[in-house]
């Protein structure tokens, strides 16, 4: 038994790829950021877990631990900056070979 297949538009397909990698690309600076910033706030200082462990409560309130997640912060820009520019090269090719 074959599975169904569902028919799409042939002109859609690129337009959804384009919606999904922008989706991408604006998840990525915004995971970025709040990584980045946030283990430095006072949202970090007071959650609601350290109250209840403090071994948990040592751990997240390290400087360290506080640098990596920053660390994954920036790891995370520099993916969604990555992206971004793969993104602008493929809007030029597509734009410059539909302009002939």
């Amino acid at each position: 038994m074959t599975a169904p297949t569902v028919s799409l538009n042939p002109s859609s397909k690129p337009l959804m790829n384009r919606l999904l990698a922008v989706a991408f690309i604006l998840f990525c600076f915004e995971i970025g950021v709040f990584l980045v910033v946030v283990p430095w706030s006072q949202l970090w200082e007071h959650n609601v877990l350290l109250a209840y462990s403090f071994q948990l409560r040592g751990l997240l309130l390290n400087n360290f631990f506080r640098g990596a997640v920053s660390g994954l912060g920036v790891v995370d820009l520099a993916l969604g900056f990555s992206e971004l520019g793969r993104f602008w090269k493929s809007w030029r090719l597509v734009n410059r070979s539909g302009a002939k």
